[in-house]
């Protein structure tokens, strides 16, 4: 496969519905889940069997959303979850993405290859505690 092969894109299925070019990616966003049913099951762990349905998603990013603009959240603020791949961490970072800030969510169970994976472009990978911040 030549490299202009490999970076196709095909998009098959319905017709897209065409969408409002006046709204920010966070109100199409918030649209988007609100189109679901309330009780409808947007996420499944798979570690614990725990649902969260599209209502109690919402619902719990709005309260995220108010706690961390009350600290000061917003365009311009870059946060970092590091968690491993919960429930509570996607609220976080939605509620974040919500706000207009900058969000890394970190699995600190993954390693550096599962974060960023293998890109030729990139070289080799290395990491370090030692940052000087002078």
């Amino acid at each position: 496969m030549t490299d202009e092969e490999g970076n196709q894109l095909i998009i098959s299925g319905p017709p897209q519905a065409p969408f409002d070019t006046n709204i920010c990616l966070q109100e199409l966003l918030l649209t988007t889940l609100r189109k679901h049913n309330v009780k409808s099951i947007a996420q499944v762990e798979v570690e614990t069997s725990r649902e969260l349905t599209y209502g109690h998603l919402i619902r719990e990013c709005l309260s995220v959303v108010q706690g961390l603009k009350a600290e000061g959240v917003g365009e311009g603020t870059v946060m970092a979850v590091i968690s491993f791949n919960s429930q509570e961490a996607h609220v976080i970072t939605l509620a974040g993405f919500f706000l207009g800030a900058t969000m890394t969510p970190i699995d600190p169970s993954l390693t550096p290859v599962n974060h960023f994976g293998k890109r030729k472009y990139w070289g080799e990978l290395s990491f370090t505690s030692d940052i000087s911040y002078s």
